[in-house]
């Protein structure tokens, strides 16, 4: 048993940071699994993230330290230079360590600045960063411009070379979180199958019953929500490929059928959930808009719903995923609503699917 090293690379200021990462690492060390974590984090606002730090973080376990590094813009390869000595430098004062990087761009640095005292690289693929730059960047017609295309070049280039074979004697591994990712990864760039293990740690513990009432009554009175009434809740920011705009359609065709129905946004996009709310002459009376920061209070508010939204944009990196949401609805023991969008959901015959 000995450190683990971890390489973050989308900030500790992250609505999944404590969910998705600490609490995954908290129960890596309860398993024995290493003996302290030390988890590297490159920021773009790195005072930001230092107030967020003694805020919120810097008392979660004393097992767990976390070390902040200024984040450049990422340009080109070449420029990973200074992160790759960075890391190299700080490894070097464990006489024996493992690795773990959590997506491609701390994966392609990880791989680079693993020293013979390594014993284990781990690369935990949680997304497809090049599928989703075209998502975001594409035109109404579904091109790229010149620039755009030279951009997804290279982070086409970062995954290949962060998800190939290890050159170096060290074991190495993807922790991926479905089946469909890890056949995208081996047929897109070559992802060695015996480096595929399964990502548990990341999967929230199950609500008890007793305790799912609890939380229902509490959050309920606290919102003005009758106990019969049918709750329906969406979970998450509010990105291109989320379709909030499909989710509240959907609400209202619900409505029809069952006016008392009442809809719950929990996303850190509170302006813009209200904005469209409103847009779309959705009553007040009948929903609430809350910005919920901590993985606990989400999951509180989360059992006060009986149904979760979770409709995504056909494409591959949402066939690929299995979002935190989804996770989070199943933790907390309700129906999810989407759009067959997701392979991991298609596998799940609880869920209602919309045509």
């Amino acid at each position: 048993m000995m450190p683990l090293i971890v390489v973050v690379y989308d900030s500790i200021n992250h609505s999944i940071f404590e969910g998705q990462v600490l609490t995954p690492l908290i129960k890596r060390l309860n398993l024995n699994l290493c003996t302290t974590v030390h988890l590297i984090s490159f920021e773009h606002e790195i005072n930001d993230a230092t107030q967020l730090l003694k805020k919120r973080f810097e008392s979660i376990d004393s097992r767990i330290t976390i070390t902040l590094f200024k984040r450049n813009r990422f340009i080109h390869t070449s420029l990973f230079f200074k992160d790759i000595k960075t890391v190299k430098t700080f490894v070097k004062s464990f006489p024996t360590y493992q690795l773990m990087a959590r997506g491609p761009l701390a994966g392609y640095i990880t791989k680079k600045a693993a020293t013979k005292n390594c014993t284990s690289v781990t690369i935990q693929a949680r997304g497809l960063l090049a599928e989703e730059y075209a998502y975001i960047h594409q035109n109404k017609e579904g091109k790229l411009s010149l620039l755009h295309r030279m951009r997804l070049h290279q982070l086409y280039a970062v995954e290949r070379q962060a998800y190939q074979p290890f050159k170096k004697s060290i074991p190495f591994f993807i922790e991926t979180v479905s089946p469909a990712l890890q056949e995208y990864l081996e047929t897109t760039y070559n992802a060695p199958s015996k480096a595929f293990i399964e990502s548990l740690f990341d999967i929230p513990d199950a609500i008890s019953d007793d305790l799912k009432k609890h939380y229902r009554t509490q959050r309920r009175t606290e919102l003005g929500i009758t106990p019969e009434t049918t709750v329906y809740v969406y979970n998450g920011s509010l990105k291109p490929w989320q379709c909030t705009q499909e989710t509240i359609n959907h609400f209202l065709t619900i409505q029809k059928t069952n006016p008392t129905a009442f809809f719950v946004a929990l996303t850190p996009d509170t302006v813009e959930m209200t904005q469209l709310l409103q847009k779309n002459a959705v009553s007040y009376d009948s929903y609430r808009v809350l910005c919920a920061l901590d993985h606990t209070t989400v999951m509180e508010y989360l059992c006060a719903a009986d149904y979760g939204f979770l409709l995504r944009v056909k494409h591959p990196m949402n066939w690929v995923s299995r979002p935190t949401k989804l996770l989070e609805y199943q933790a907390a023991g309700i129906t999810i609503i989407h759009n067959n969008t997701i392979a991991l959901l298609s596998l799940v015959m609880t869920e209602k699917v919309l045509s």
